[in-house]
Formats: structure tokens, sequence, C-alpha cells
């Protein structure tokens, strides 16, 4: 058996996990578990805060025959989110080459594996060791005025819209939102109300087929994923920020699916965390629970598991359907230590970890060059060491350990992530195609379907005018993309999916799917698992949306590739269809040198930028030996091009070329100059 232990997380393997539909924890999970936990609710935390070392695992299961091997499975694991931090991570998977993180958000990060094809059932088990600072929600106010939109921040807004699981705009869940508020004007009363109302929602499943959205639970009952979604409805309803929160609660002794809470947003205070289903506000023992999962709003509309719950498990192929990787009940927590510190080294722990955490998400994976690898084991053996002396809870220790395992992963030269190629396909076709049989797809303003695309006025549909027909095979295509040179890539989509979906587990009846091709569209093959889309049952209201999508493409890189979306349909239902728009393709430079600041990095092509620092104007200088197409790209650090200049045909010798910067925010930006097969990085500030 092969154990792979490397950074944050540690699979480890199991076997015989029977299949379960994918509930939640159920009615009889929590009687005498949780709600019992809670003796320390309204304690204050001192000149001391307690830290917590959680172990969690995952027993995945795999089965299928793919079309390709290696294939890629992707899943959740804990992640860094506010009080709580991944230290360890190992996985232990015998059919495993490697794995990567993928970021979906700045909170959210998933792993991506790539497997090699068995037979048999594969087992693939991780353990993630994590740390977790105890909560206080000291100096929570006794009374808050309802507030307006007006004096909500802009960054919690989008956490009021309604979505599939969320459905707040229907007219009997308004109606019962605005019951649970009554004649109060407090949100703290609010909150209250709202505790004691999804704690007696009832924990049943009368109505078929099953959903797992607010207004099942409303109406009918549901796990404690329809209580979170109900919460969320309620508070949102009422015009206040409320998140989904997937977890593993450390109360619950047994294996499980994953456990849902919510968090609510108080103004000028911060968000406050509610257990939807054991009824306690706020949830000061919410250091018993690990996130695994922070639902944004485009996670609010299902596509890998469309009957209304949040999910990322899926594989890289249509063979593998929505329970795999299989996740039903294959998930535990245990404490293992726990520390008692002052509250500022707790909270230095806490932010180490995270720094840790996130720089190893970067590198995990990833083509390193020989020096570059030689820091990140030293990072690695660091942060080890770190995780052991939290395990023993030698706190200053694990500080010491994280600060040089942090020294380490700085010292990293690595390039930025930058895009590779975008479209959002405003200006037409640009070299898309399409094809098949009762083939419709199209560019352009949707009159079906999403009511606004994902960005513009323009997207790619299966059908824009209309349902689609019955027995459709057809498909849109790329152009080519130039994966070669890089050390990691990407895909990125936004998703809107109406199709006739199955039953909970299988595969929707109606697909879409992602293929690749590395023969100029010779042949292509899956890299996703067919999606699904809006809940099929005419008694509970649904409706699309918006989904981010996110695509491991690093088992690709050195090729060039076309990416095609395929549609087909069965001769039963039709619906709406699939809608996709900003798709991007991101990626790292795989420059041996790693970032270089105004030095020449071949004997054939030079350059430097000056001045550097600049302001409003910005020159860049290269001289050449030989006769060749030149490109000039700027990124900023969020890897979107601000500028770009296709030089064709430049004769050898120096050339200059100046470009006004007064637009341009302060901050860091990287030039990319290329030509045939040498490319040239400078770090550049703007004041």
């Amino acid at each position: 058996m092969k154990k792979i232990i490397i950074g944050i997380i540690t699979i480890f393997l199991f076997s015989n996990i029977s299949f379960s539909q994918i509930n939640g924890i159920t009615a009889n999970d929590f009687i005498n578990t949780g709600k019992n936990n809670n003796d320390n609710i309204g304690s204050k935390i001192g000149l001391t805060k307690n830290l917590y070392l959680h172990k969690t695992i995952g027993e995945l299961e795999v089965a299928g025959n793919p079309t390709k091997s290696p294939y890629t499975v992707y899943f959740i694991i804990p992640i860094a989110f506010r009080e709580q931090a991944p230290i360890w991570l190992e996985i232990d998977c015998p059919q495993m080459n490697n794995f990567k993180y993928i970021r979906l958000s700045d909170d959210n990060v998933v792993v991506a594996a790539t497997l090699n094809y068995n037979p048999d059932v594969t087992n693939l088990n991780w353990t993630s060791w994590v740390l977790i600072k105890q909560h206080d929600y000291s100096g929570i106010p006794a009374s808050v005025p309802m507030p307006s939109i007006s004096e909500l921040p802009d960054s919690v807004i989008s956490w009021l819209q309604p979505t599939a699981c969320v459905q707040w705009n229907d007219s009997t869940v308004f109606h019962i939102a605005d019951s649970v508020r009554g004649s109060t004007n407090d949100l703290i009363v609010l909150a209250e109300n709202i505790e004691n109302y999804c704690h007696n929602i009832p924990w049943e499943f009368p109505h078929s087929p099953v959903s797992f959205d607010a207004y099942y639970a409303m109406k009918w009952g549901n796990s404690c994923t329809g209580h979170a979604h109900a919460g969320a409805a309620v508070f949102r309803a009422n015009g206040i920020p409320c998140r989904v929160l997937m977890n593993m609660p450390v109360w619950f002794s047994s294996y499980m699916d994953m456990h849902w809470i919510v968090e609510y947003f108080i103004p000028d205070y911060g968000w406050v965390k509610m257990e939807t289903s054991l009824g306690i506000n706020p949830y000061f023992d919410a250091d018993k629970e690990v996130i695994t999962f922070a639902c944004n709003i485009e996670d609010e509309f299902p596509i890998l598991y469309p009957d209304n719950i949040e999910a990322y498990w899926f594989g890289s192929d249509p063979v593998f359907n929505h329970m795999y990787p299989n996740w039903g009940g294959a998930h535990k927590i245990t404490a293992h230590t726990v520390m008692t510190d002052s509250v500022d080294k707790v909270d230095q722990i806490i932010s180490l970890t995270d720094s840790v955490f996130r720089y190893n998400t970067i590198f995990q994976g990833i083509d390193l060059n020989i020096q570059q690898l030689d820091d990140y084991n030293k990072a690695l053996e660091f942060q080890n060491r770190s995780f052991i002396n939290a395990q023993a809870g030698n706190t200053d220790s694990i500080i010491y350990n994280l600060n040089e395992a942090l020294v380490n992963f700085r010292n990293i030269t690595n390039n930025p992530l930058i895009e590779i190629y975008f479209n959002d396909f405003e200006s037409g076709s640009s070299g898309w195609t399409h094809g098949g049989i009762k083939d419709k797809w199209d560019i352009g303003i949707p009159l079906v379907g999403p009511t606004n695309c994902y960005s513009g006025i323009n997207c790619i549909g299966s059908n824009l005018d209309s349902v689609y027909s019955n027995n459709v095979n057809s498909w849109m295509s790329s152009p080519l993309i130039d994966l070669v040179d890089l050390s990691y890539a990407h895909l990125n989509f936004k998703l809107w999916n109406d199709v006739e979906d199955n039953q909970q587990g299988v595969n929707p009846r109606d697909r879409l799917w992602v293929e690749l091709s590395t023969d100029n569209g010779q042949n292509f093959f899956p890299i996703s698992t067919c999606f699904g889309g809006v809940n099929d049952d005419p008694a509970i209201p649904s409706f699309g949306g918006w989904n981010n999508v996110v695509l491991d493409l690093s088992e690709y890189i050195g090729s060039i590739i076309k990416v095609r979306f395929c549609f087909s349909s069965n001769n039963t239902i039709s619906k709406i269809g699939s809608f996709i728009d900003d798709f991007g393709i991101y990626g790292r430079i795989n420059d041996v040198l790693g970032i270089s600041d105004n030095q020449n990095l071949s004997n054939t092509f030079s350059g430097k930028c000056f001045p550097n620092p600049f302001i409003n104007k910005l020159e860049i200088e290269y001289n050449q030996a030989f006769n060749a197409d030149v490109q000039i790209k700027i990124f900023n650090l969020s890897g979107h091009i601000v500028h770009a200049s296709n030089l064709p045909k430049q004769s050898k010798g120096k050339h200059k070329l100046i470009i006004n910067t007064s637009a341009y925010s302060s901050g860091i930006y990287h030039v990319v100059l290329k030509t045939n097969n040498t490319k040239l990085i400078f770090k550049i500030l703007k004041l």
C-alpha cells in the first residue's frame, strides 16, 4: 500500500463502505449527542484561550471503468476558515500518482487526485489534522436594529440572494419567514426565533422524491441539510446575509456524510455561527465542528448532486456518477489534543497555520525546479515538526516550526498565476466551432434559461432560443489553447444547467460533460462527470443559477489542447439546457529560473522594464538576436491581463515599447515577454 504524506492532507484506506444516500446527519444521530455538549455556552475567554487539534478522516471509494487512465477524482477536505486551519494532511491510495489542491474561491479548496485504473474498487482515504481555536462571542450586542441593505458592507450582499437551495423568494417560504420574524425589529431577537424554528423542523422525508432545500424542509421536514437551508431562507428573506457551512462535528462519534449549519451577519460585529439542527445560537461550541466547505451563492445551484445539496465530489469521466467518489457515511472526526495558552499566542498559531496551508496549496503537486523543490521539502519538514508538536501540545515549538516553514515557502520563487486563455463570448465565436446530431449550440443572447449571462450579454448555449430536442448528441469546441511551458493549469467556467435529472446519486438522463483533445481535435476524452441541474420535482419551486466549475488541467501541461462541451438527450422530457460563460484557463509558467527582476535569461533574447517602481509610464525594452514575433503581456496579481501587445516579425536588435499606466491601480504586476521558446518575466510595482 502506498501512503503519500504531503503537507496538510493524509489519506488512509478503508474498504467495504456500504452505499447510502447523502442525507446529512439524521434525527436519531442527535439523541444524546451535540445538544449535551454545549456546556460552555455563555462562557467568556479571559487572558487564555483553548486550542484544539482534531483528527478528520475520509474513507472514499471509487468504482468504474474510466475512458482513460490515469483519471482524476475531486473531493472535499477541511479548509482554512476563520478560527481554523489544517496543519497536516496525508493521503493513502495505492492507485494515486499525485494530487493537487484546486482553489474554488478564497475560502474553499478541494483535492484533485490523479489515479490509475483499478478493475476492483479503489479505496482513497485521507486524514487531515486541523487546529481550531476556542470561539469567543464576547462583545456580541444584546440588541441590534434590523439593518437596511445600504447599511451592509458590499462583501456580504451576495448572501442575500435566493437560490435553488434557499428559495426565500417563493411565496410560501417568504410568508413563513415573515411569521418567524413576527413583530420584532431586533436582529438578535430574530436570530433567537430562527434558532427555535429550525430546531423544531421535523426529522422526516414524507414526500418523494427527496430534496434538501429550504422549501422541502419547511413544508415536510428534513435532515440537518434542510434545517440549515431553512435557516438561511428566513434570515435572507428578512434582509440578513446568511451563509451555509458544511462541516464535521466532533461531538458525533460515528461515521457521517457531512453536517450543515449556518452563520449570519451582524453589522459592526461580524459573522456569528448558529447550530440550526441542535438549536444553539450563538454557537459558542463551534470549535467542536470543523468546516469543510463554506458555501458561496454559486454553490447553492447544485450541479454535482442535484437534489439541492452543495457538493464537490466527482470524477473526470461520466462513468463515475454523482455518488463517486462515494462519500456516503465516509467521514469521521475525533478530538485529539487540547492546549491552553495566551490569547495572543493561540491567535498567532492559527494565523501562521493558515498562511502555511495556503502556501502549500500553491506548490503541492506542481513542477518545481531543484532549488524550488529543496525549499519546498524544507518547508514540509518544518510543517511536519509543527504537527508533531501540536500532537504533544507544545505551543512554543508549534510557533517556531511554523515560522521556519513559512520562511522556506516564501523562499520559493514561483511565477504568478496568469490568464492563459479567456473568453466571455462578447466578441462572437472567436474560433469556437460546433456540430453533431441536432446541433443547436450557439453564442449570443439567451432567450430562454438564464435571465442574465454571468457577465455581459452573450454566452454559449446548447439552444439559445427554446428547450432542447430529444435525441441530441452535439458539441461546442474551443480553439487551440497552448499549455506548453506551464507548471500548473486549470480550467474555470460558469455553468447554468437545467436538464432532465434522475434519482439521487445517479447521472442525469440528459447530460452535459467536458472533453479535451491533445491532438488538434482528432480524438477527445472526458475530463468531467455529467452535470445535473434544476430539481425536477414540480412540487418544489426550483430555478437555475450560475455555478462555478474548476477542473484540473495539470496532466496536460506541455500540450496544445482543445476543450469541448458535449450535450446529449434521451427521448423523454426536454428542458432548457446548458449555458456556459466566462471560460478561462489559468496557469503558472514553468520557468526554471523563477521570477526575474530585470535580469537577462537568454543569450538570444533579453529585456528590462523601467522605471521600477513606476507611476504613469512604463518602458519595456528588449533585444533579440534574430527576427521573430514578440508577445508582451502584463498581468495583475489576480492573473488578469491588463495589457497585451502582439508584435509580428520584429527585426533583430533592440526595441522599446512605452505603455501609459496612469489607469493602473497601485500594486504588483508581472510582465511576460515571449518570443519563440523563450520567456522573460519581470515583477514590477505601481506606486
